[in-house]
C-alpha cells in the first residue's frame, strides 16, 4: 500500500491523548521540497492574488475572517469581518477600525508582494494527491522554523499555485484559500 497507519500517544499534564493518522509510505521529500520551491516562485510571479483567511486561536475564541487582495509589486488591501480595514500603497498605508470610519494615514515599509506564507520549508513530504475546485492537486506538508509552524498545502499540479493552505502554530490555526490569480 501507499500509506501506513501510525498511532502517537501524548502525555500532556499527566493525561494521555492518542492520535491515529495515515502517513505516506514514501513521502518523496526531494520532490515535495521542489514543489514548495516551485510554488513560492509561481506566487512571486503573480501580478495579483486574493487570499481568504480564517484565523483561530482555539474553540474559546471567535475566529477572524479576513480577505487580502495583493497587487504587485507593493499594493495590498484587506478587510477583517467585524473589524478593521487597511490599504497599503508603496511606503504609505491607511487604516480604519471599521467601515464608515475615517481613514488614518501612516508610513509603511514597502512590501514585496505577492509572496508565499512561508519563508523556509523543512521536512517537506508529499501526503498524497486529490482535487480542489476541479483542479488536480498535490497535498504537501512542511515545517517553517521562522514562524514556527507546520503547513499543509494543496498545490495545483499544473501551475504549482497554492489553492488551500492550513498552518498550525502555538494557539494559532489558520486556513487560507487562494483565488483571483492574475485577475484585473
Amino acid at each position: 500500500p501507499d500509506s501506513r497507519l501510525s498511532r502517537l500517544t501524548f502525555l500532556p499534564a499527566g493525561r494521555a491523548s492518542t492520535v491515529d493518522m495515515t502517513l505516506p509510505r514514501n513521502p518523496h521529500p526531494a520532490r515535495a521540497a521542489a514543489l514548495v520551491r516551485a510554488s513560492a516562485a509561481a506566487i512571486r510571479n503573480l501580478h495579483s492574488l486574493i487570499t481568504n483567511e480564517f484565523l483561530s486561536s482555539g474553540p474559546a475564541y471567535k475566529p477572524l475572517v479576513t480577505q487580502f487582495a495583493y497587487l504587485a509589486p507593493d499594493r495590498l488591501t484587506y478587510t477583517t469581518s467585524g473589524a478593521g480595514q487597511a490599504v497599503v500603497v508603496g511606503a504609505r498605508r491607511w487604516d480604519r477600525n471599521r467601515a464608515g470610519r475615517r481613514w488614518l494615514a501612516s508610513p509603511q515599509d514597502p512590501l514585496s508582494i505577492p509572496a508565499p506564507d512561508w519563508r523556509r520549508a523543512l521536512d517537506a513530504s508529499i501526503l498524497g494527491s486529490g482535487v480542489r475546485n476541479g483542479r488536480p492537486v498535490w497535498r504537501v506538508s512542511f515545517y517553517d522554523p521562522t514562524v514556527p509552524a507546520w503547513f499543509e498545502v494543496e498545490f495545483d499540479k499544473r501551475t504549482h499555485l497554492p489553492l488551500r493552505l492550513e498552518m498550525t502554530a502555538a494557539a494559532h490555526f489558520m486556513t487560507h484559500t487562494f483565488h483571483g490569480f492574475n485577475a484585473p
